[in-house]
């Protein structure tokens, strides 16, 4: 009865083989890696707009620094796919999160759009001083009155609107 039970009993190590466990999947990610960087390479003459993107550069340099082996950065810019194969591969093994690391760093990283995201972009700062004063506002509305877009009592109505 001993020996049965001894013959099912899984082999030293944990009952993986070799290779198995999380480094089996190590040259599916190299693999990924290079076909990622091959990419990148390939994707030189792509176009790109020269406008800025309307994503600021801290926030993606911070989604990528703290969780860009998940591929936040990436889903956070509206690059949906490559930031699910970044999440399912943990960065491409880090090396993915080192080039995007780099490329945003240089102002090299583009959005979905191919507007590149650099340092002086605006996007998700708060502006203050957008008001504009009551005076203008109401010049805008007598304005918008005297063209016939607004009635006279909708005039009247804004206009007590604005001092009150």
């Amino acid at each position: 009865m001993f020996k049965t039970v001894l013959a099912m009993a899984p082999p030293q190590g944990g009952g993986y083989e070799e290779g198995g466990g999380i480094l089996g999947f190590l040259p599916m990610i190299i693999l990924l890696s290079i076909i990622f960087i091959l990419i990148k390479v390939l994707r030189k003459n792509r176009i790109t707009t020269d406008e800025k993107s309307e994503h600021g550069w801290l926030p993606v340099f911070l989604l990528c620094f703290f969780l860009g082996g998940l591929g936040a950065h990436r889903f956070y810019v509206g690059k949906k796919l490559s930031g699910f194969l970044f999440l399912i591969t943990g960065g491409f093994v880090i090396i993915g999160w080192l080039i995007d690391t780099i490329l945003i760093l240089f102002s090299s990283f583009t959005d979905s759009e191919g507007n590149v995201i650099t340092p002086g972009n605006n996007s998700g700062q708060v502006v203050v001083n957008n008001k504009t004063s009551t005076t203008d506002q109401l010049r805008e509305f007598s304005k918008l009155r005297d063209e016939g877009v607004l009635t006279e009592e909708e005039f009247q109505a804004k206009k007590r609107e604005l001092l009150s």
